[in-house]
């Protein structure tokens, strides 16, 4: 195996190990602090009750990931046609970017209900931004050498958008998925934790009070297992599509 994928997957097993040991030694109480251990044993004996929970918070990553990339370039290439509609709308994304995600969440409540809509909607507005952005700032990254070699050939606007821009900003637009991507299982907990009845999110919400530690720990795990693996194939797809003069980047 590959030592980049050595070394943290070897700290990882310090930490843990540490982590079992300093909790034996000290005796701190289960409320305060879970031994991984436990968490591991919790996780498997509920493997059947959390599934469905996982399954919910997957559906809603996904959807809103989905969504929020189609828009996403859907716009920044309508901004590379019609720069004055870059004008109009950049402002627009911006503010609705910086008001706090849990002001917008309760009125998508009172608009979708408690079913996964609302919570849709909120992976949308939070990962929508970062793909946006970079699919704009890659279109318009082309080298202008190229540029003017295919305006010497009286290439249309179509072809040069396909052929060249397209091409061109696929590092930059992978950039943003991979924000996009994990800033999506946030937004799908966040949406659960303001109204839902499955999901990681609300099992963060139950066993919290409860004093659970275990049971939440379990639900933290399983939360960043679902955005490293995400990560992780949006990582896949960088290397198959931006395959020239690859190198390797976190």
């Amino acid at each position: 195996m590959h030592a980049r994928f050595l070394y943290p997957l070897g700290f990882g097993i310090l930490a843990t190990g540490l982590w079992e040991v300093l909790w034996r030694a000290l005796r701190i109480p289960l409320w305060i602090l879970p031994a991984p251990s436990g968490v591991m044993l919790k996780l498997y004996s509920m493997r059947e009750y959390v599934w469905p929970h996982i399954r919910v918070t997957v559906i809603e990553v996904l959807a809103g990931f989905v969504i929020a990339f189609v828009l996403a370039i859907t716009i920044a290439a309508l901004v590379i046609f019609f720069e004055q509609l870059g004008w109009v709308l950049l402002p627009y994304i911006v503010i609705v970017r910086t008001i706090p995600i849990l002001a917008i969440a309760p009125l998508l409540l009172m608009w979708f209900g408690f079913g996964l809509w609302p919570k849709i909607a909120v992976v949308i507005l939070i990962s929508f931004f970062p793909i946006v952005i970079n699919a704009i700032r890659g279109l318009r990254s082309t080298d202008y050498r190229i540029m003017e070699l295919m305006d010497s050939v009286s290439a249309t606007r179509m072809q040069v958008f396909l052929k060249v821009r397209t091409r061109a900003s696929l590092p930059l637009v992978f950039a943003g998925l991979k924000i996009a991507i994990t800033s999506s299982v946030i937004g799908a907990v966040v949406g659960e934790f303001i109204g839902a009845d499955t999901g990681l999110g609300y099992l963060i919400i139950n066993a919290s009070t409860r004093l659970d530690t275990e049971l939440l720990f379990s639900a933290m795990v399983l939360l960043a297992a679902l955005g490293l693996s995400l990560f992780g194939l949006v990582a896949a797809a960088e290397r198959c599509f931006v395959f020239w003069g690859h190198q390797e980047s976190t």
